[in-house]
């Protein structure tokens, strides 16, 4: 229950009173353990959380005879006396990378989300002792990430493993745009567009594109290149087949509809499974999965008409042949100011190679930021390159251009502002960088490097 003005000494309202006209912030009192705790509070607008937050700082207390007795502080951004001084300190440590806000998370959400990253499905007794905090702890922050974040539990499949190659799709327009509204409709309806990305840059649109074979893939970038809402708007299409190199891009529901004929169906004809096919209780799993990788096994089994453990089964033994990498998360409100997409085209292998170790580095430098520094990156063909999708919190995209040549030889660097995703969604994640290929590929260069 709030304490009343009436309830305080006249000593003490009284140097409150001088204590607000000291100052242009708001002051309030409180009764804490017999003693009157005096705050300082304003609202500051959050342009992470895109939205004003009370900033709050203890300042002292009052004694019952009217003296002032100011607060001892012991970290950094709280030894000042008063609010301002508190929030001009916060933003110099957060120059230096440690003030917390939703776009520099301190060390034990980057830990939880790092965590969940990597197995979704992980309970909270295991991310305490990942992260080395109390199970309440993690209890709070994980609820405050999902909301803050938007996060979505998923699973992370690479297409390779059922038959289909991926492809990058850019399209630049030379005269004019066609409608957004009208090219989401188009490609949204084809499951094997898994992203679609609209931009201004070097590039207008970006399309990932999974297909079972060279054959289906012409035909559908025909049947886009062909359609009315194309009409009138000459174009250069580049279209490439694209392999992950790191990060990933969250597959469709959409997608299960290409795999429903991979479904084995015990037969006279069909005795047995082929390698290629699925089991009934694979597909049911792979679907309840990829659209909530958090749902309780004994869910999946009854929405499936599965028996009891079934779906817990068939999920490790997905895990174990691969057919589904991790339970991962995206974050649909990952606090950046915008996505961008760079196009690294490789001009001299030769001076590339040289500065190789570089480049691995740079995918995988640790930024602090609530996501990776990348979320996808993927050797290409058309031209021969890699496709970046970067998001930026500051700055900007030529900012992140500019690091990368002065780190790699080589290259031209192509870049797009990403203003709207039209289909699919971007895999924000904070996935552990010391499990990434890179990493490996390091390792062993490591290696070589010492034995010559």
């Amino acid at each position: 229950m709030r304490n009343r003005i009436k309830e305080y000494p006249k000593d003490v309202l009284d140097k409150l009173e001088e204590l607000r006209r000291n100052t242009r912030n708001r002051i309030t009192i409180s009764i804490i353990k017999n003693r009157y705790c005096v705050y300082e509070y304003k609202y500051l607008f959050d342009p992470g959380m895109k939205k004003s937050r009370m900033v709050s700082f203890y300042i002292g207390s009052i004694s019952d005879a009217g003296e002032f007795i100011p607060a001892i502080h012991r970290k950094d951004t709280t030894k000042v006396e008063n609010l301002d001084k508190h929030i001009r300190a916060g933003e110099k440590a957060g120059a230096e990378g440690h003030a917390y806000t939703m776009q520099n998370p301190d060390k034990i959400d980057l830990g939880i989300l790092t965590k969940i990253s990597m197995d979704s499905r992980a309970s909270i007794n295991e991310i305490s002792s990942a992260v080395g905090v109390g199970k309440s702890t993690v209890t709070y922050r994980l609820k405050m990430l999902e909301k803050n974040y938007g996060i979505r539990r998923t699973i992370e499949v690479y297409p390779e493993r059922f038959g289909f190659t991926r492809y990058i799709i850019t399209v630049k327009f030379l005269a004019g745009k066609p409608d957004v509204a009208a090219v989401k409709k188009l490609l949204e309806a084809e499951p094997r567009v898994q992203l679609s990305l609209v931009m201004y840059g070097d590039y207008d649109l970006l399309i990932y594109i999974i297909a079972e074979s060279t054959l289906k893939l012409e035909d559908t970038v025909y049947f886009f290149r062909s359609s009315r809402v194309f009409a009138g708007f000459p174009a250069i299409w580049n279209v490439g087949y694209t392999l992950e190199g790191y990060g990933y891009i969250p597959l469709r529901m959409e997608f299960f509809s290409l795999l429903k004929d991979r479904v084995w169906q015990k037969a006279r004809e069909s005795m047995r499974k082929r390698p290629d096919q699925l089991f009934r209780s694979e597909y049911a799993v792979l679907m309840d999965l990829n659209n909530d990788a958090g749902a309780p096994f004994s869910d999946i089994d009854k929405r499936n008409g599965l028996s009891s453990g079934s779906a817990q089964y068939t999920y490790y033994k997905l895990l174990e042949r691969k057919l589904i990498e991790r339970a991962t998360i995206t974050m649909q409100n990952p606090q950046v100011k915008y996505c961008a997409l760079l196009y690294a085209v490789q001009k001299d292998i030769v001076a590339f190679n040289e500065t190789r170790a570089a480049y691995l580095i740079d995918i995988i430098e640790e930024t602090g930021r609530p996501a990776n520094k990348y979320i996808f990156c993927g050797d290409s063909s058309a031209p021969y390159g890699a496709v970046f999708l970067a998001p930026v919190y500051e700055g900007s995209v030529d900012d992140i251009k500019r690091e990368m040549e002065k780190k790699v030889n080589g290259i031209g660097i192509k870049t797009s502002v990403v203003t709207e995703c039209i289909v699919g969604y971007l895999g924000f994640r904070k996935f552990d960088n010391t499990l990434s290929p890179q990493t490996k590929i390091l390792r062993v260069m490591s290696e070589e490097k010492s034995k010559s």
